[in-house]
């Protein structure tokens, strides 16, 4: 049976003469005496040797045959020449019919088929019929002769194979390599077209004669090879560098006139000399280069001759003789190698697989195209075998370039997809720029040489280091390079465009020049008018009374204009002008603080400059402050409205003083007050200003204050000035020496501090306990004091004058407040002890202390006859609350506040009206549940008048004020030696 690919033949094996012969020549070989044996000794010793050199001179496969078939009948050939058989004998007609299958002559040759190509895809091409078997798969595989014969003597069957010739598989190749080379031609000729409507004569010129080039290789009879392609392609990109540059020339060329218009345009009028000589000597230069031939293209017809890798003369083996022998393979032989060194350059772990595969490649390559590894071959041979190594070698190609694409960096695409001409190109310009030496040769393969060099120069040019020339480097390497491309690209169109892009510059300078100097010319004018407007201003602003500051700085503004006019230059001209817009800002604001001052507020703006000016509102409208009867002003309720027209606090004297006017209102307060809201000065009840920051404010802010002042709205309650202070500081010092002499020498009587140097907070009261309530009575107008002494509310205890000293050592008094003669010991033995201390101006002489203690003696009495509703819940009286507590009544007022309601100030008479000599009933509607705050000087007694509310008789008579009962013990009178403000009601 035999298959020949799909079809099957069948075909019977009848032989009659073949079995009788086999079976007659078996009976032979059992008994020599038989047929052969009829013919004597001699004859069949003759015979038998014929018959071996017979047979021995069979081919090897047509004997292998015969031995498979005769086989078949159990007979040998060895049986055969025994009996002087000759393969030639009529008998054995049969067995060569049957192995006559297997001659090559009777296969079919050179037949169109389809066949498979290296990727499997099916393609028409020439075939020659071949011996094959079906492998694991069921796919037909070509097999060699021996192997056929065995399937058929073994099976009946074989197959009968479509093998691709080598000629067919060459014919393929050329016609794949012309195809892509057409299409080449065709991309080109389309960017040839483009450059045909170059502005440039010349670009035009050659682009037309490149067209034709195109247009015959592309012909269906005109023979192409891809170096002809690649000098296509390498003239129109030296074409198309051209036209880039002249181009460039022809629009420089361009702006060059129009820059030179406008600069002759401005050239009329008011100019200086040097720029007119300048100009003049532009012109001189656009004659001599608009003069100049037009750059004219050239291209250099020679094509580089680039490879093999190897030197031909020193070429022995088939294999290299064959490559040298064509141009085409030479250079195919580079560009094989270009993604090779790529990979073995980009992945150093795989140089041994690489290795590898090149020389199984190489052997592929001799097997493929019958090539031997050694000796000679004929011309014929040589030419017969350049298309298959082209082909091998393009299919390696790619496979490596595959490879690289999966395994190296982007930029390594970039370099191999460069045509191998630029690829050789750049390696040159590497060598031209010294980062090759000269000594070595710019083959287009990038060994370990030129991947330093590459790697250096992108050091150089700042980019990033790889060793491999992606576009990047190539387009640095282009720009270093004199000569950027193989062919002529005449550099004159590129140094004309420079020269002519240089002088535009020139022209565009001396336009910017004229400009300048008429703007400048320009300037300098509005600037000297601005002056002459400036002396104007100074010489009537200054016969204004201004402020001799004002006045110094407009001085000095006239005497600046003075020398700039005896030595004009424009930066002096600027800094004058500069000057006069800083003195003007500052005369306007003058003269509005000077057209808002009058005699009637004047003070504000004039005198001491450290002096502190105090405001009082003297508007229907003040928040708190008002006149009473007598014209006196008083404050209502307990928190008046003050502000400070600037930052920070008054040093402590000052406050002292201030809060020692004050005091005459009822009041005390801590500073710095809240910054004047300036636009809602009415809201103040009291304004306090240092004179030296008001007048540093803003005009407008100033001017508000004066006009305020001007109207009447607010007047000058009181000021504190340096000498005020320097003289408060020198009777408190002299106060001082009084009390520590007359402590010394027993001249003096009273009670006083001694004022100790640590962190303390408490008070150590030398006195006996039960005058407790009398002392607290005597210190509260001295705590505003004492907490400015020990930066904080002091804390009050009775301790014995031996167990204060002690205290005192320890760090545990921060003052301590003694009689004379205690105070004398204890300073003593501070001295003696090196404790220091000092005396504060503060001595409580003993007439005030009887007082006191008649004034505590009176309130215990009080306490000691409350009525039964009374002495259930428990009553006292409150003391006059300490200076600076800032919540009090001057005067005879008081604060009610409802519950739930805010704060409400009312005078005596509103309150008598409301809360004196009422009925229960009218005094449960109206009073109960009030809370009531007074402060001043208040002292006096309570009964249980009205049902169990509470009525306090004031010594002095100005008041009498009802309360609901107060749950408040005795001792609550007292908190840490100061008086409580208020009453809490239930």
């Amino acid at each position: 049976m035999f298959i020949l690919r799909n079809k099957i033949i069948v075909c019977s094996i009848a032989c009659l003469g073949l079995s009788q012969f086999v079976t007659q020549s078996s009976k032979a070989q059992s008994n020599a005496a038989g047929v052969f044996g009829l013919i004597g000794g001699m004859i069949a010793a003759a015979q038998m040797q014929a018959a071996k050199e017979a047979w021995a001179g069979q081919p090897e496969m047509r004997l292998y045959c015969a031995q498979k078939a005769l086989a078949r009948h159990d007979v040998t050939i060895p049986a055969l020449i025994q009996n002087g058989v000759m393969p030639s004998d009529p008998r054995l007609a049969p067995i060569g019919s049957e192995c006559a299958k297997f001659e090559p002559g009777n296969l079919k040759a050179s037949y169109r088929c389809n066949a498979l190509d290296e990727n499997g895809a099916t393609v028409v091409s020439t075939c020659n019929q071949s011996f094959g078997q079906t492998d694991s798969s069921g796919r037909a595989q070509v097999t060699d002769l021996r192997t056929a014969i065995d399937l058929y003597f073994s099976n009946g069957s074989f197959l009968l194979v479509d093998v691709e010739s080598d000629s067919g598989r060459q014919q393929r190749y050329r016609q794949a390599e012309r195809q892509r080379l057409i299409a080449d031609l065709n991309a080109l000729r389309g960017s040839v077209e483009g450059l045909q409507s170059s502005r440039s004569e010349s670009v035009r010129a050659e682009a037309q004669k490149l067209a034709k080039r195109i247009a015959s290789a592309s012909g269906p009879k005109a023979v192409i090879s891809a170096s002809d392609v690649e000098a296509i392609r390498r003239d129109y990109k030296a074409l198309a560098g051209f036209a880039e540059s002249d181009n460039a020339r022809l629009a420089a060329l361009d702006s060059l006139g129009a820059a030179r218009s406008r600069a002759e345009q401005k050239l009329s009028g008011e100019i200086s000399q040097e720029i007119h000589d300048d100009f003049g000597a532009l012109q001189v230069k656009y004659a001599e280069i608009t003069q100049e031939a037009p750059p004219v293209f050239t291209i250099e017809k020679a094509q580089l001759a680039i490879g093999p890798t190897y030197d031909c003369t020193k070429a022995k083996d088939p294999l290299g003789k064959i490559i040298c022998s064509d141009k085409e393979l030479s250079r195919l032989d580079v560009d094989l190698l270009r993604p090779y060194y790529v990979v073995r350059f980009s992945a150093p772990d795989q140089r041994s697989t690489l290795k590898q595969e090149a020389v199984a490649f190489t052997q592929a390559v001799l097997q493929t195209c019958a090539i031997p590894e050694k000796g000679t071959v004929s011309s014929a041979a040589i030419k017969k075998a350049v298309p298959c190594v082209a082909a091998e070698y393009r299919r390696q190609r790619d496979q490596w370039q595959a490879q690289m694409a999966q395994s190296a960096p982007f930029s390594a695409r970039e370099e191999t997809g460069r045509p191998l001409d630029e690829h050789v190109q750049l390696q040159k310009l590497l060598q031209e720029i010294g980062y090759i030496p000269a000594t070595e040769k710019a083959d287009g393969i990038y060994g370990a040489g030129t991947r330093t060099a590459i790697s250096n120069f992108q050091t150089a040019e700042n980019i990033a280091v790889d060793g491999l020339l992606s576009d990047e480097t190539a387009q640095r390497l282009l720009q270093r390079g004199a000569q950027t491309m193989a062919g002529g690209i005449d550099p004159s169109a590129q140094g004309q465009a420079v020269r002519l892009t240089e002088l535009t510059k020139s022209y565009k300078d001396v336009a910017g020049r004229i400009d300048q100097f008429r703007a400048e010319r320009a300037r300098e004018k509005q600037l000297i008018a601005t002056l002459a407007e400036a002396e104007a201003y100074a010489s009537q602003k200054m016969s204004l009374p201004l402020p001799a500051k004002t006045i110094a700085l407009l001085t000095g503004m006239k005497d600046e204009i003075a020398q700039v006019r005896t030595n004009p230059g424009m930066a002096a001209l600027e800094h004058a002008v500069a000057t006069f817009k800083q003195a003007k800002a500052s005369t306007d604001e003058a003269v509005m603080v000077l057209n808002a001052t009058t005699d009637k507020n004047r003070f504000l703006v004039e005198g001491e400059q450290s002096e502190i000016l105090v405001l009082y509102n003297d508007g229907d409208k003040a928040p708190s402050l008002t006149k009473n009867l007598k014209g006196d002003l008083v404050f209502i309720g307990n928190k008046p409205s003050l502000c400070q027209r600037h930052d920070g606090s008054p040093e402590i004297g000052k406050a002292r003083l201030l809060n020692g006017h004050f005091a005459r209102y009822g009041q005390s307060f801590t500073f710095p007050l809240p910054r004047c809201d300036i636009g809602n000065l009415k809201a103040y009840d009291v304004i306090v200003a240092v004179r030296q920051a008001l007048v540093s404010e803003k005009a407008a802010d100033i001017a508000d204050v004066l006009s305020a002042i001007d109207s009447g709205a607010f007047k000058l309650m009181f000021s504190v000035t340096d000498q005020d202070l320097n003289a408060a500081l020198q009777a408190e010092t002299a106060r001082v020496l009084e009390i520590e002499k007359g402590v010394e020498d027993g001249s003096i009587k009273g009670l006083g501090f001694a004022m100790l140097k640590n962190d303390s907070k408490e008070v150590c009261l030398a006195i006996d306990g039960s005058e407790r309530e009398a002392h607290a009575l005597l210190l509260t107008p001295h705590m505003t004091r004492l907490t400015e002494e020990m930066k904080s509310t002091p804390a009050m205890k009775i301790t014995p004058i031996e167990e204060s000293f002690i205290a005192a050592k320890r760090g545990q008094c921060g003052a301590i407040y003694a009689r004379e003669n205690d105070l004398k010991s204890l300073t003593g033995a501070l001295r003696r002890d090196q404790v220091a201390f000092r005396y504060l101006p503060i001595l409580i002489d003993p007439d005030q202390v009887a007082k006191a203690r008649e004034q505590a003696t009176t309130n215990v009495t009080a306490q000691s006859q409350p009525s039964a509703v009374t002495r259930q819940s428990g009553a006292g009286v409150n003391p006059a609350p300490s200076e600076g507590s800032g919540s009090g009544i001057s005067g005879p007022k008081a604060v009610v506040i409802m519950p739930g309601a805010s704060e409400a100030e009312i005078p005596q008479d509103q309150y008598r009206k409301l809360c004196r000599s009422v009925s229960k009933s009218d005094f449960d509607s109206k009073c109960k549940g009030k809370k009531i705050v007074w402060s001043g000087s208040v002292a006096g007694k309570y009964s249980d008048d009205y049902g169990g509310s509470l009525r306090v008789d004031v010594e002095d008579g100005s008041y009498d004020l009802l309360m609901s009962r107060p749950q408040m013990d005795p001792e609550d009178l007292y908190f840490n030696g100061r008086a409580r403000r208020s009453f809490s009601l239930a």
